[in-house]
């Protein structure tokens, strides 16, 4: 409802006064993404039809009205119809539609585990893009300063002037790199904003300047197939959709 989103934006906004870490970025998208904002309509839409297919048939009432053949006026009759079938396969119908709300609601949290998921590597994305590119931009400025030196070096006649040339192309080079790097860096922040739900907002995103450090060990992957059939949510989606339809 209206107070709810109110406050989703409150606390989006609170969060995005200060640096933008993984858990930060992960808590933006999951209160601002358009896109989860769909998944969870999808979900009242599954609710919907399970209520419709959980609830017993209307019975039909009906009337006519008929002439006496005595010509001694007339009466309305009155019937109330039920749909036998309907009631009979109800329990089916409610053990189905329970099964396909349960796979809606995997599919639902599925996204929010995949959105939290993607926002902390977009994150890390543009943070390793941004270091890339002020590592470019020292390294432009050295090129730029070495060209400038063997500039004076040629004026005082002291370089060839193939050497010359090979600074030059050095240094082009290294600014060519720059400006890539500050592409993709611009690149990584908007697919961020985007992600978050945060796009076209006039305060610009502030992300923390270092990267996490690697764990200290190798993740232990003893067993992981099993466990990823036994929680992994589409998985887990999948297999209620497929019981749902026999």
């Amino acid at each position: 409802d209206s107070a709810a989103d109110t406050a989703a934006q409150r606390r989006v906004d609170e969060i995005l006064t200060g640096e933008l870490d993984a858990d930060r970025a992960a808590q933006v998208a999951l209160l601002a993404s358009p896109d989860l904002q769909a998944q969870f309509e999808k979900l009242g839409v599954a609710r919907a039809q399970y209520l419709e297919a959980a609830a017993a048939p209307n019975p039909l009432i009906d009337w006519q009205r008929r002439t006496l053949a005595d010509g001694g006026g007339a009466r309305v009759e009155w019937g109330l119809t039920q749909n036998l079938i309907g009631l009979l396969t109800l329990p089916m119908r409610r053990a189905a539609a329970e099964t396909e709300l349960a796979g809606a609601r995997s599919e639902a949290a599925r996204e929010v585990e995949h959105l939290a998921l993607d926002a902390r590597s977009a994150l890390w994305t543009l943070q390793a893009a941004e270091r890339i590119a002020e590592l470019r931009r020292q390294h432009a400025e050295l090129g730029r300063l070495a060209f400038e030196v063997a500039g004076r070096y040629r004026d005082a006649g002291n370089i060839k002037a193939f050497d010359f040339e090979a600074e030059r192309s050095l240094h082009l080079e290294a600014r060519d790199r720059f400006d890539a790097a500050t592409l993709e860096a611009l690149e990584a922040r908007l697919s961020l904003s985007r992600l978050l739900g945060v796009l076209g907002r006039d305060t610009p995103l502030r992300i923390a300047g270092r990267l996490p450090s690697l764990p200290a060990d190798d993740p232990v992957t003893n067993g992981a197939e099993a466990v990823a059939l036994e929680r992994r949510l589409d998985v887990r989606a999948a297999r209620q959709r497929a019981e749902a339809s026999l």
